[in-house]
């Protein structure tokens, strides 16, 4: 049940991220690269997740705190365009991932 749970996180990271590459392109700015790059390879981790896990056990937790920064770029932008709710809702889910991380983390440490 956590595997899939941590598969849709991946995924909706993922389709965030693209979604908010999309919208800067059709506003012309030049950030567009960056969340797509993001977003393919927030994509790519949902589907490969158990590999990455079973092959590299550090490198799980990381890959969280990752997400959490792009999705707090994300909320820093909506910052600067003065929006009002949206920029909490995505600190909120960005602090999410940042303790999912580090929750992570702690478990593969305290298996050795």
């Amino acid at each position: 049940m956590r595997e899939q749970i941590r598969k849709v996180m991946h995924f909706l990271a993922g389709v965030i991220c693209i979604l908010h590459g999309l919208s800067k392109m059709e506003a012309g700015q030049s950030s567009i690269w960056f969340y797509l790059f993001c977003g393919i390879l927030m994509l790519t981790m949902a589907f490969f997740q158990e590999k990455i896990e079973k092959s590299r056990q550090k490198l799980a937790g990381s890959i969280y705190w990752i997400e959490a920064v792009v999705i707090c770029f994300i909320a820093l932008e909506y910052f600067s365009s003065h929006k009002k709710i949206i920029p909490w809702i995505y600190l909120l889910i960005g602090c999410a991932y940042f303790y999912t991380g580090y929750q992570l983390m702690i478990q593969k440490l305290r298996k050795k």
